[in-house]
């Protein structure tokens, strides 16, 4: 039996990793959070490389994904271009109503280079609704608020790659001029979170502010090597006095249409095996080496 595993290279001794910012505050709430990277960059001269570099990696630390950070790209790997030298890790720093100390993202290197982001506390302050400038409560119900995808249909990136942006934008009837507006909704749909995509930035709502009538949800489509049909991302409202399928929009991912070469390493080739053999007449040896 032939067991098929997929091969993971190791990563070259010349990465390094770096954090955009060591020190970033957490947002206040409610808002649809701040934006953080790290660099990977491979310190030779990568003009010549014809084909795409695989990094990948773990991640550490006291903050808690998905509450406290979103990653942007897929959840281990990164990919460097051909003739480039360089990719960014892209997360978004989470708001909450938790008052907590300092909280750190550790992404490691399976060279074990790793650098820190360390998330500062923001005390929480209660806030009075009945003030300009305040936040109403959470998941506001809202009157004819609608959503609708950016793009009805997008295929799937070639593996490999860092993954295909996408959004889907929510407008309201009528702005609130002094207060944001918190706009709950739920991701269903046949595609798999984290794994065929992920929401970069909060999970559950979205922070129209105030006077503004429209709001973003943005995705990131990710590549994989499976053979898979059509798959769907379905958002729904579920603060609207709106009704499926008018609170809902449905977006289709389509199966790539081509695969890039990966730079894995060349293993070595075997030496040739030669077996000594004492002829003692010629002909008995023809072929033989």
């Amino acid at each position: 039996t032939i067991v098929n595993t997929p091969y993971n290279p190791p990563t070259p001794a010349n990465a390094t990793i770096t954090a955009n910012r060591t020190t970033i505050p957490e947002p206040q709430y409610p808002s649809n959070g701040v934006n953080a990277s790290f660099t990977i960059t491979l310190k030779n001269d990568n003009q010549h490389n014809t084909q795409p570099t695989i990094i990948y990696w773990t991640i550490e630390g006291t903050a808690r994904q998905h509450l406290d950070y979103t990653i942007n790209t897929p959840q281990n790997r990164i990919v460097i271009p051909p003739r480039e030298q360089q990719a960014t890790i892209n997360l978004t720093i989470l708001p909450d109503t938790e008052n907590e100390p300092d909280e750190t993202i550790t992404i490691r290197l399976r060279n074990n280079q790793k650098a820190t982001l360390t998330i500062t506390n923001t005390p929480h302050t209660p806030t009075n609704p009945s003030e300009p400038g305040e936040p109403s409560n959470v998941c506001d119900v809202q009157t004819n608020t609608t959503i609708t995808t950016n793009t009805p249909t997008i295929p799937e990136p070639a593996h490999p790659s860092n993954g295909t942006p996408t959004s889907f934008t929510i407008t309201l009837q009528n702005t609130n001029p002094h207060q944001p507006t918190v706009i709950c909704w739920t991701a269903t749909g046949t595609a798999t979170q984290n794994q065929d995509y992920t929401i970069n930035g909060n999970t559950n709502h979205t922070t129209i502010p105030p006077g503004q009538q429209t709001a973003t949800i943005n995705l990131t489509i990710h590549s994989d090597t499976n053979n898979e049909p059509n798959e769907t991302i379905t958002i729904t409202l579920t603060n609207t006095t709106q009704t499926p399928p008018n609170n809902q929009t449905t977006l289709t991912i389509t199966p790539p249409t081509q695969t890039q070469p990966i730079n894995h390493p060349t293993p070595p080739k075997p030496e040739p095996q030669h077996t000594n053999i004492t002829c003692h007449k010629p002909n008995q040896c023809f072929g033989l080496t």
